[in-house]
């Protein structure tokens, strides 16, 4: 199968948030997407089938278990239909397994992915002193008092697992952008997310309520970065960025 490796959210290699891009001509078992995604070790492996010019089947998978819904995988996806696949500015439309659709579009060389606007409740933890904290599904957001404190933040995984959430955000204001970030998953072979662009469907409307804006840029804070514009448009979230892909070849394997 065709095979790329993308770097999702940033213009540049050895950042943002690498992808692993197949094209299938033909479906592989369960059993052997997830092998497969295993040997490819990064935070998501995406399959993708194509329909016709701009609609594909999709599936997202991390080297341990399936996912519904990646959003640097979907990008990465959509940057390999527009760039790669049908060098077209276009939009296109992926279905998910679970038979959701899920909407990208180039726009002025930048891909756009739509997601639905994740609400999110306040809770205490008492585990975490002075630090407001939320959850939407199952995720748990901090919201940390400086870009520093983002930044500099040594991740306790153990304390982080104990939390109960799959995913664990810290974010404060950003100088140089509107907001920062950076995503754990403590359960997770591969336990800090690049750039997570699923956790700013929490995020874009919380910082957009909070700082009265419509568009906002974040920033992941990992030691890859990237960047993410976030577009408030109704009850939905653009999560909009660049791609740059690192890897073009063909994934051989023998089906178990």
């Amino acid at each position: 199968m065709k095979f790329f490796l993308v770097n999702a959210f940033t213009k540049h290699p050895f950042c943002g948030n690498p992808a692993a891009v197949c094209i299938l001509e033909k479906m592989p078992s369960d059993n052997d997407l997830q092998c497969i995604a295993a040997e490819n070790n990064v935070p998501a492996t995406v399959f993708l089938w194509k329909k016709d010019q701009t609609e594909f089947d999709i599936r997202f998978f991390t080297p341990e278990y399936e996912l519904d819904i990646c959003g640097h995988g979907l990008l990465a996806a959509a940057h390999i239909a527009a760039f790669e696949l049908t060098p077209i500015d276009t939009d296109f439309r992926f279905r998910t397994q679970k038979g959701e659709i899920l909407c990208a579009k180039i726009k002025d060389e930048k891909i756009w992915i739509e997601f639905e606007v994740l609400p999110g409740n306040p809770i205490h933890i008492d585990t975490v002193e002075n630090i407001a904290a939320y959850e939407s599904q199952d995720r748990c957001f901090l919201l940390f008092k400086s870009e520093e404190e983002v930044l500099s933040y040594i991740p306790d995984f153990s304390l982080l697992g104990k939390l109960g959430y799959r995913g664990v955000t810290i974010t404060a204001p950003s100088s140089g952008f509107d907001f920062v970030t950076r995503t754990f998953y403590p359960k997770k072979k591969i336990k800090e997310d690049p750039v997570c662009g699923a956790a700013h469907r929490f995020l874009a409307p919380f910082w957009g309520q909070k700082l009265q804006k419509n568009t906002l840029l974040a920033r992941q804070g990992s030691s890859r970065k990237g960047e993410i514009e976030c577009h408030l448009i109704d009850a939905k979230v653009y999560l909009v960025g660049h791609a740059y892909t690192s890897i073009r070849g063909d994934l051989n394997y023998q089906a178990k």
